[in-house]
């Protein structure tokens, strides 16, 4: 591992983003954004294409706002491309782009009923963190 992400793995084992109640309320606001904007295109015809191309390969993970299970990977496509295709999702100005639709669908693809809600709410939290300083390069002072 290099220096560099080293620096970045230490920061982010260090951290408790649950205690800064500015990043609860923004992650709140983010997730509710990004269910709203699947569930807003859930019924929408590249959606569906997608959704029943990856159902044919049934595994755990699910898939918002539909009733199938398939593979981490599948669902984390899936959910992110449903997340994301009216364009309605979060955006980050930092970022550059809309946050969200893709840390969030990799976090429901490997997360279950078994999921503890505080690390789930954590790795979103450092996730959001982590693409915006990488989206701002020169703020990341390693």
């Amino acid at each position: 591992m290099d220096h560099q992400t080293e620096t970045i793995v230490k920061l982010i084992r260090s951290s408790d983003p649950l205690q800064d109640i500015q990043a609860l309320t923004a992650a709140r606001d983010g997730f509710f954004d990004y269910i709203a904007s699947s569930l807003a295109a859930v019924q929408e015809p590249a959606v569906a294409k997608l959704r029943d191309h990856v159902a044919r390969e049934p595994s755990s993970a699910r898939l918002v706002g539909a009733n199938i299970r398939v593979s981490a990977q599948n669902a984390a496509l899936c959910n992110g491309f449903q997340a994301h295709y009216l364009n309605y999702d979060n955006a980050h100005f930092d970022v550059r782009g809309h946050p969200s639709a893709p840390i969030l669908s990799v976090l429901l693809a490997v997360s279950d009923t078994n999921t503890d809600g505080d690390a789930f709410l954590r790795a979103y939290i450092i996730g959001v963190e982590l693409i915006t300083r990488l989206g701002d390069r020169q703020s990341l002072s390693l």
